[in-house]
């Protein structure tokens, strides 16, 4: 999904990834897919890993950030460190299967 997502990117469009084996984390854009120390975390939980990935998000200039999740746990945490932590002027919170 890293090495194949920019493709599918407009220009402004930053894709945050993290997980699976090894749990690496990758930052990936139209230009391409780089590794990211920032993303990089010990949470066992990917409702808490969602909340990282959207303080990076903000940190890096991101004005919108969309979250998709059927977790409403992930919601109660957003709402929780929305801001400072969380900087985005907009937060869109998808839910649903």
């Amino acid at each position: 999904m890293a090495e194949r997502a920019g493709a599918s990117l407009k220009e402004q469009q930053t894709l945050y990834v993290n997980g699976g084996q090894g749990k690496r984390a990758f930052t990936v854009t139209t230009d391409g897919c780089s590794e990211s120390e920032s993303l990089k975390s010990n949470h066992k939980q990917a409702d808490t890993s969602i909340c990282v990935h959207a303080r990076v998000a903000g940190e890096n200039g991101a004005d919108h950030t969309v979250i998709s999740s059927p977790d409403m746990d992930v919601l109660v945490l957003l709402l929780h460190h929305r801001p400072p932590a969380i900087s985005a002027s907009e937060v869109f919170f998808f839910t649903g299967t």
